[in-house]
């Protein structure tokens, strides 16, 4: 996931800061990505029946498959052996063996390779029983750029990462434009034209990234993407436990222990598209791409509290788990002190919210009116 943007704080978010929560650790993205894992999941079969349609190297060609945005965590391993384990069943049934293997982890420089390389390598994790199935390298980068040669990789996955913006739009910043987003951490209450500058950028770079894998993908290789979508052209804006993210910096701003100035001059790198702005993108790489697999699925948040009969365990683990993908970039505009008040104080809202929605006295603002909604898109190199 990429990120480029400037705080105002002596720390700002440099070029290709983003990370998700490094380490092992309790706040770790490798401790608390379960929910991705629940996601990734349930797109496994569309994902699948892509693999079949891939055109297979031959004899003597080096398959290679390349994870964009894959961060630190397990699930990017379960989901390249899921494609070994699918092409080699794919040689098998013509008489053949599988060919070398090469898989490619990109990220940021700032993300984890290193904690992920000890998941590649430990059996515990290693659907394949032997590590030395297949050869491995980091290549550290922006995924709206060339990660490779021309026409060298079978197959691109990237799962969960497209929602992330490089950049956030210089104009959002801005208290003398009519899309300044002051006041607001995201955009769940902001303005049309705040959302609609996010969207041109969130469209500038879905663009990019569908330019460079173009190139760098061979004739008959496939590529599957999975991201948030919304399914409306308004911003949800009730029934998100992310609401309480504003709630909660706009809290530590009226006791002071965070400057207005600091908290208006952040914006969350991250942008969910309208299935219709994602069909633009395709429409323009037409020629390029064929569209094999389309699909959205959802994830029902109230659904999701339900499932948990223990609310102070169920927001602990929500609690952890937006930790683990916000906390450095929070930390990076905010400070560690700032930071870490912030998250004792959104698991609290987060409790009392949930605690709301369980015993029938739910505010207008606790409405779970929104799922989360993925799409999964498969697609072809012509």
């Amino acid at each position: 996931m990429d990120v480029s943007t400037t705080s105002s704080n002596s720390a700002p978010n440099a070029p290709g800061f983003l990370r998700m929560g490094q380490g092992e650790g309790e706040h770790s993205y490798a401790k608390n990505s379960h929910f991705q894992s629940r996601l990734n999941r349930s797109v496994l079969p569309f994902f699948l029946d892509l693999i079949q349609t891939m055109a297979l190297p031959n004899s003597g060609e080096v398959l290679r498959i390349a994870d964009i945005g894959c961060s630190s965590g397990p699930n990017t391993i379960c989901n390249v052996e899921a494609i070994i384990k699918q092409v080699k069943e794919r040689y098998q049934a013509e008489g053949s063996e599988l060919p070398e293997v090469q898989v490619f982890f990109q990220d940021l420089p700032s993300n984890d390779f290193n904690t992920l390389f000890k998941h590649v390598f430990s059996e515990a994790n290693d659907i394949m029983k032997s590590p030395k199935n297949y050869m491995v390298a980091a290549v550290p980068g922006s995924f709206c750029h060339r990660l490779f040669p021309k026409a060298t990789i079978s197959a691109v996955l990237s799962t969960l990462a497209l929602h992330w913006l490089v950049k956030i739009p210089a104009a959002v910043r801005d208290p003398q434009s009519p899309t300044y987003n002051g006041g607001h951490i995201d955009l769940h209450d902001s303005s049309l034209a705040t959302v609609q500058a996010f969207a041109d950028q969130a469209e500038l770079e879905f663009d990019s990234f569908l330019a460079a894998r173009a190139d760098e993908v061979v004739h008959g290789g496939v590529v599957f993407l999975t991201f948030l979508v919304r399914q409306s052209e308004f911003y949800p804006n009730s029934g998100d436990p992310n609401r309480s993210h504003d709630e909660v910096w706009s809290q530590l701003v009226l006791e002071g222990s965070v400057s207005r100035e600091l908290r208006d001059d952040f914006n969350m790198p991250y942008y969910v598209r309208t299935t219709e702005e994602v069909q633009k993108s395709l429409k323009k790489f037409s020629s390029v791409f064929e569209v094999q697999k389309q699909e959205v699925v959802s994830l029902d948040y109230k659904k999701l509290v339900d499932e948990h009969p223990d609310i102070e365990e169920f927001t602990r683990i929500q609690s952890k788990f937006i930790r683990a993908y916000s906390e450095e970039i929070y930390e990076s505009h905010f400070g560690k002190a700032a930071t870490s008040i912030f998250f004792e104080r959104f698991e609290q809202a987060l409790y009392e919210r949930v605690s709301r929605m369980r015993s029938g006295q739910a505010r207008p603002e606790d409405a779970v009116t929104v799922q989360t909604w993925m799409l999964a898109l498969g697609l072809r190199r012509i």
